[in-house]
């Protein structure tokens, strides 16, 4: 089961990898607030934390808003 709090800003890996790319002088898109804005159960599988279609949707449509040129 995906862990109680697994899209939870807090609990996610943004911020230190975001700081870690800017190091590095790679772009980063912390995608965890688009996907906050669904229901777990809708942008995840029930058993992985594997993206559903939805999911996919909004990580592709989040990417095109920012970094389409």
């Amino acid at each position: 089961d995906i862990p109680s709090g697994f899209l939870n800003s807090n609990a996610g890996l943004g911020d230190p990898l975001a700081e870690r790319c800017a190091a590095l002088g790679i772009r980063f898109l912390d995608l965890t607030e688009a996907l906050q804005q669904e229901a777990v159960s809708r942008v995840l599988f029930a058993t992985d934390p594997h993206w559903t279609a939805l999911g996919h949707r909004l990580v592709a449509e989040r990417r095109f808003q920012a970094w389409s040129w």
